[in-house]
């Protein structure tokens, strides 16, 4: 395995890591959008 395979092979794992944060962030920045719409909060309390 050469230096140039070792950092590709990072390099791949640095982007799956980053793609996997960006869609957790999305749904925390979905979810944190649901409970401060106020439509939303007034089903929750309805309840």
């Amino acid at each position: 395995m050469t230096f140039a395979d070792m950092l590709d092979e990072r390099g791949m794992r640095q982007s799956q890591i980053a793609r996997a944060a960006g869609l957790t962030r999305q749904r925390v920045n979905e979810w944190v959008r649901g409970v401060r719409d106020p439509r939303l909060m007034a089903l929750g309390t309805a309840r």
